[in-house]
């Protein structure tokens, strides 16, 4: 199954070849280091890499392990361990969704529609940010 930026990159830049690994997150994670060293022997030639979800920092900390400079990450979230990666530069950059702020409107939202009867406004503009090691000290977890 191809996930819908795959599509988008396949449609607007059919000259960009994506491999995909996948790290099943039910596995053992001790089994990670050997997915990821089988997949980065078999494909050298891959530079760039994008996580959807908050687990980049498992292949930052496992190129750190293995010595691999020359790969540069793009992930989600800025908890813990992927905050830590940017900052050893394992990770380049980190897009940060506010989650304590969409958890507000949301709740905001409810209550509103719910309780108050009012009507609730479809769209909701959530601001991002994009986090590198220059600027992570400076990301505010909340806005609101």
């Amino acid at each position: 199954m191809r996930l819908g930026s795959a599509i988008i990159m396949v449609d607007h830049f059919p000259q960009i070849k994506i491999t995909e690994v996948d790290l099943p997150l039910d596995e053992d994670h001790k089994d990670y280091d050997g997915i990821l060293e089988k997949f980065f022997s078999t494909h050298p030639h891959v530079h760039h890499c994008i996580t959807f979800n908050s687990k980049a920092h498992i292949v930052g900390e496992f190129l750190q392990k293995s010595n691999r400079r020359n790969v540069q990450i793009m992930g989600y979230d800025m908890v813990a361990k992927n905050e830590e990666c940017v900052r050893k530069g394992s990770i380049s950059f980190l897009i940060a969704q506010h989650a304590y702020q969409q958890g507000y409107a949301s709740v905001d939202a409810l209550f509103n529609a719910i309780v108050m009867k009012r009507a609730v406004n479809p769209v909701n503009y959530m601001p991002i940010e994009i986090l590198t090691k220059e600027n992570v000290d400076f990301y505010r977890r909340t806005a609101i």
